[in-house]
This record gives structure tokens, C-alpha cells and sequence, in this order.
């Protein structure tokens, strides 16, 4: 006994697991393509984005004009998105093994926790002012990030964000919403 018999006696037991391989790679190969569009997409957004702004009008430094914060901000995510795209193309073929559930799971969880907090963050932020309910929506959001991190780090580095930004724009001469405690 050989050749196409031999293989056709064991395929009822290896059938179920050829599918799911199957179904795996297919699925792996098109989140590869969807990362690479996504990632391709943020870096034309953040050129528009800067072409735009900077014909808006930058602006000085004491005085900036309406483009200068949209001009910023691609400025930020040119080399973040440059960097998912390039890593993207750079990529080798690595095995990763099956998925868990409880990572889908806990995902869906933070997804959620950064969409409701930034949801709650639009209505407390007049009542509260600025400070109060910033430093309370980076902890959740610095919190949410992927990898292992500590707690310690994560609420001092949301604070230090929070007064950083509060500070360096009131130097600007921004305006943030006062709140009930006057700052």
C-alpha cells in the first residue's frame, strides 16, 4: 500500500487540522494586507495633513496662525506611520502560534475602555477643567497600551504628560477649560 491510498487512509484525521491551518494562513495574510493599506493610508493622511496646514499659514512661534497645530500633528505622525509602513515591508516570515481566546477578549475589553473613557472625557472636561480629567483619561489610555508596565510608571507619566501639555500651551497662549478648582 502506497502512494494516493496510503494518504487518503489518514485524511479524515488529518483533515480537521489541515482546514484550521488553512484558515489561519489565510487569515494571517490578509490582516498582513489590511496593516500594510492602514499603514500606507497614515502616511498619505499625514502629508495631506501637513500640505494643508502649511498652506494654511504656520504662523510664528508666539503667534501661530491656523495651520501651525495641524502642521504639528503631521509632523508627529509622518515618522510613526513611516515607521509601521517600513516595518511592514521589512517583515519576515515568523511563526506565531495560535491566537488564545482570552487575548481576543481582553483586547475587545481595552477597546472598549478607550472608547468609553475618551466618550466620558468630552463631557467632564468643561466641568472639570483640564487637569482633573486629563490626567484620569491617560492613565486609562497609557494603561490600555500593549506589554507588561507598572502602574507607578503609568500614573506619573500621565501626570507629567498632563502638566507638560497644560503648561507648554499656556506658554502659547491656549486656553484650557478652568474647571471647578480654578486651573
Amino acid at each position: 500500500m502506497g502512494g494516493i491510498g496510503h494518504v487518503m487512509s489518514l485524511s479524515p484525521q488529518l483533515l480537521p487540522g489541515l482546514v484550521l491551518a488553512y484558515r489561519r494562513a489565510e487569515r494571517d495574510l490578509i490582516m498582513k494586507k489590511y496593516h500594510f493599506v492602514v499603514s500606507l493610508f497614515w502616511v498619505g493622511l499625514s502629508i495631506f495633513i501637513i500640505t494643508l496646514s502649511y498652506k494654511l499659514g504656520l504662523g510664528r512661534l508666539r503667534s501661530p496662525g491656523p495651520g501651525f497645530m495641524p502642521f504639528l500633528i503631521g509632523l508627529c505622525l509622518l515618522p510613526a506611520s513611516l515607521y509601521s509602513f517600513i516595518s511592514l515591508l521589512m517583515q519576515r516570515h515568523r511563526a506565531a502560534g495560535p491566537k488564545r481566546e482570552d487575548e481576543d477578549k481582553s483586547n475587545l475589553t481595552k477597546v472598549f475602555a478607550v472608547t468609553l473613557s475618551l466618550f466620558a472625557y468630552t463631557f467632564v472636561l468643561e466641568g472639570l477643567g483640564y487637569l482633573i480629567a486629563t490626567i484620569p483619561l491617560l492613565v486609562i489610555l497609557f494603561g490600555c497600551g500593549g506589554g507588561k508596565k507598572r502602574w507607578k510608571t503609568v500614573v506619573v507619566a500621565s501626570v507629567l504628560t498632563s502638566f507638560i501639555t497644560y503648561f507648554g500651551f499656556a506658554y502659547l497662549g491656549v486656553q484650557f477649560p478652568v474647571g471647578i478648582f480654578g486651573f
